[in-house]
């Protein structure tokens, strides 16, 4: 038993450890994270490209909208969804998994709060979105490519730039029972890159006692 579990925690060590090793951080332009309370985080996803073939958005749009049409469903009820999870559960996923894995170390708590008044902003740019499917037998994950930077709000200078690079979205039985799978398959694709972050954040802060 205590091999077993000796075994797993081993394991868990390495799988984390492996995740922060493939986000590259200069860990002396991060200390000030632990002196800070709060750091309000937003969103970019202007210019970001779509899919395999890098479309924009607009175009991905367009053919979603006639996907809708074909399959007998409402377009303008598909860009409602999209618009909400683009707007609030793609940046909740984020932020919220974000602080979940960094609630035992002397972290600041990151917000969505464009009305809050800290010292420092993240500047989460989204680059590039793969949304995956997941049909059946037939499945491939979502993957995201995100560009973080952490800014000095009295300067407006970048002071670490964070590349999270195709991080991984996969369903589970009961997102798949959504009315738009693919939507919850990027959804859990930021969750992933919220913790990958949070796994790489963690090299430079201290666990509360």
């Amino acid at each position: 038993m205590k091999l077993t579990t000796l075994l797993l925690t081993l394991s868990f060590a390495f799988c984390t450890s492996s995740i922060a090793q493939h986000i590259k951080i200069n860990k002396k332009n991060l200390t000030f994270l632990k002196n800070e309370q709060a750091i309000n985080v937003v969103f970019n996803y202007d210019n970001h490209t779509r899919g395999g073939d890098q479309i924009s958005e607009l175009k991905y749009i367009e053919k979603r909208k006639k996907r809708q049409v074909v399959i007998n469903k409402d377009p303008d009820t598909w860009f409602t969804h999209y618009q909400n999870s683009k707007n609030i559960n793609w940046k909740n996923a984020y932020v919220d998994n974000l602080n979940q894995y960094l609630k035992k170390y002397q972290a600041p708590e990151f917000q969505l709060n464009a009305t809050l008044k800290t010292k420092y902003t993240m500047l989460v740019n989204v680059l590039w979105i793969y949304s995956g499917y997941d049909v059946g037998a037939a499945k491939w994950p979502s993957k995201i490519t995100l560009r973080v930077e952490l800014i000095d709000n009295t300067t407006q200078k970048i002071i670490e730039t964070i590349n999270i690079k195709k991080a991984q979205g996969e369903n589970s039985d009961l997102d798949n029972e959504s009315k738009y799978s693919n939507l919850r398959l990027v959804n859990n694709a930021f969750k992933k890159a919220g913790f990958k972050l949070a796994i790489t954040l963690q090299r430079v802060l201290k666990k509360k006692k």
